[in-house]
């Protein structure tokens, strides 16, 4: 096995130590001591393809593969961890519609998202589940063409930034499901933000779902397929953390 890299995969590793070099190093300790999210920062890494490296450029993204993915969140991280850290939550629900979106879905909501246009959050979380299924209290049930979803999820990264929200809940089957939420709906509510020791800018935070209506089209995969959902995408964000 050839453990060399390509020439464009250089080109993509060597442009990324110049970007950290250049806009991030200026304002890296100041996200870390303002404790809030670089909207600025989100946005210019956006339009230079860093929110959506994986994915093909019909999707809106950058076609650099996961090893470009890799490459570019290492060298940012070793400027600022919280700019490889936006890269790895924003790709937790962007790899959940690459995989298990229908076309629309990929067309409506991943596109925006690898083309930076949207930040999403990732609510599987729960005061009590960890990453236990079983324990997951959310709910969602079915109603004249809508889910209705009801709970609280725990430690939702860049949910202050996000337009969109991955929520699993448990269907009227007992399984867990994914629904695309959009934050500004009817009652989702954002509530205190979580202390962190490190990586604060990304802005860990507490949100309710009160009776939220959520279109049918907009669940992701089968009913009952959220946890191999969840495992799946976080299988990249793994990446980005060894990263």
């Amino acid at each position: 096995m050839d453990f060399e890299l390509n020439e464009q995969q250089r080109m993509i590793q060597s442009m990324a130590r110049d970007f950290a070099e250049k806009s991030l190093r200026p304002i890296a300790m100041d996200i870390d001591r303002s404790c809030e999210f670089p909207f600025t920062l989100a946005e210019e890494m956006g339009k230079v393809g860093y929110l959506g490296l994986p994915y093909p450029a019909d999707c809106g993204g950058a076609g650099a593969g996961y090893i470009g993915y890799a490459l570019v969140i290492e060298q940012l991280s070793r400027v600022c961890m919280l700019a490889g850290a936006i890269i790895g939550v924003q790709s937790l629900t962007e790899e959940s519609l690459m995989r298990h979106g229908t076309a629309e879905q990929r067309q409506q909501f991943l596109a925006p998202l690898a083309s930076g246009e949207m930040l999403a959050s990732f609510c599987f979380t729960e005061e009590a589940t960890g990453s236990d299924p079983r324990a997951i209290q959310t709910r969602a049930s079915s109603e004249g063409g809508q889910y209705i979803i009801s709970g609280q999820k725990q430690f939702v990264a860049m949910a202050p930034a996000s337009k969109l929200a991955l929520v699993f809940a448990r269907d009227e089957s007992q399984r867990v499901s994914a629904f695309l939420v959009d934050t500004s709906a009817a009652g989702y509510q954002l509530r205190h933000p979580c202390a962190t020791m490190g990586a604060r800018g990304l802005c860990p935070s507490v949100v309710y779902l009160d009776d939220v209506r959520v279109p049918a089209e907009n669940l992701v995969g089968q009913s009952g397929q959220g946890y191999d959902i969840m495992l799946e995408s976080v299988s990249v964000g793994k990446l980005a953390i060894a990263a």
